[in-house]
């Protein structure tokens, strides 16, 4: 995905959102053919259940939804635990192992934090798509990161759309997307005492990132 200048071009449909949360698979197979567009498909890789497959179709060939921050794996990894869990990726600087149980057609995801296990909220299927929206605001080259109160949450994801998803247990606790034409962001709080918001915003035109200037967390990263 270029970086480019100037007034953003027109940005990839939110058509994927009304396939939610009937269908996660075929809203992300529609999410990625808009905002990867400018990466070409390659030739997948075909492993574990159900999901998953699909997942490397549609990720075929574009290293940017494999994720960067956490990473899916493109073939098997690891040997399998005694509950017969295995793991299918992983966290970039190895905080965790993502682990599934490969005999169900839709399994439950797990972070494995050295033995530690941590359930996530949805299963596998809702969770590829909400790991590969994750991934467009954490790892994408045109964005930001800030640490705000709730407040300043909520009136900087005011006139989009929340994905209806469950939220995901990382980097925060609880962590919800937000979509709007060319625009992703991923947000919760950071501990269970709400005190402060993880806030990541992944854009696909410097522009789109314009209205967010003006709110006041303290923003650690901001390319505008």
């Amino acid at each position: 995905m270029p970086i480019t200048q100037g007034e953003a071009p027109g940005q990839p449909s939110l058509d994927w959102l009304d396939l939610l949360p009937a269908d996660p698979l075929a809203a992300l197979d529609r999410f990625v053919a808009g905002w990867f567009a400018d990466e070409p498909p390659g030739a997948p890789a075909s492993w574990g259940p159900p999901p998953l497959r699909e997942f490397h179709r549609i990720a075929a060939g574009r290293d940017a939804v494999h994720g960067q921050s956490a990473k899916i794996a493109r073939e098997p990894f690891g040997d399998p635990r005694p509950d017969g869990l295995i793991p299918f990726g992983h966290e970039s600087d190895g905080v965790f192992r993502l682990l599934l149980d490969p005999s169900e057609p839709d399994p439950a995801v797990f972070y494995d934090y050295d033995g530690d296990l941590v359930p996530e909220r949805d299963r596998l299927s809702s969770f590829l798509l909400h790991f590969v929206l994750a991934r467009a605001a954490l790892d994408g080259p045109v964005g930001g990161f800030a640490l705000c109160a709730a407040e300043e949450a909520t009136r900087m994801t005011a006139g989009l759309t929340r994905v209806p998803l469950r939220p995901l247990s990382w980097p925060g606790v609880a962590m919800h997307t937000y979509a709007g034409p060319g625009l992703v962001i991923h947000t919760g709080p950071q501990d269970d005492s709400g005190d402060h918001h993880e806030f990541y915003v992944g854009a696909r035109h410097r522009a789109l990132l314009r209205p967010l200037r003006p709110h006041n967390p303290v923003w650690e990263v901001f390319h505008d």
